[in-house]
């Protein structure tokens, strides 16, 4: 089980995957209607200095892919689902939900920090997705992401 990310390590498999299948990126692209997504692209780096950019909307629509199980089908996405549980980092959207089944994935760039995912308290389920870019030191953003979270959260949930 994976329950840290490696982006040296992730950037080779989507060398890997390039190389064998050079559409398949723009595949999932395409069939998961992420316009502004880019992975492991030139034209990114390029225009933004990453090689993968991407959105708060998009990653919810990825996130609500793999919990619907609309795309990589019923095995996998439970796979997934067990996965993005269980990760190490519990800073962010997990933070004030301790008492909830959160999947997620955290993500951090020099002055960025995002965190996608679902909480479950096994009445609701709420997705929630925040990227917060700043000056300050990362512990800054943790903490707004955490409390951003955990006030969407409060708000939608039922009670």
């Amino acid at each position: 089980m994976m329950v840290t990310s490696d982006n040296p390590a992730f950037y080779r498999l989507l060398d890997e995957i390039a190389a064998r299948r050079p559409d398949a990126l723009t595949k999932v692209l395409s069939d998961l209607h992420l316009t502004h997504t880019r992975i492991h692209s030139g034209e990114a780096f390029r225009r933004y200095g990453y090689h993968s950019v991407t959105t708060p909307r998009e990653m919810a629509a990825v996130f609500e892919a793999i919990y619907n199980e609309t795309y990589l089908g019923k095995e996998m996405s439970a796979i997934l689902k067990e996965e993005l549980a269980n990760t190490i980092y519990r800073e962010e959207i997990p933070r004030f939900m301790q008492r909830s089944r959160v999947m997620h994935k955290v993500g951090a760039l020099p002055g960025l920090l995002c965190d996608v995912g679902i909480v479950d308290d096994g009445r609701d389920r709420i997705l929630i997705s925040v990227f917060a870019t700043t000056r300050r030191p990362e512990k800054y953003a943790s903490n707004f992401i955490a409390h951003v979270s955990a006030a969407s959260y409060n708000a939608l949930r039922t009670k």
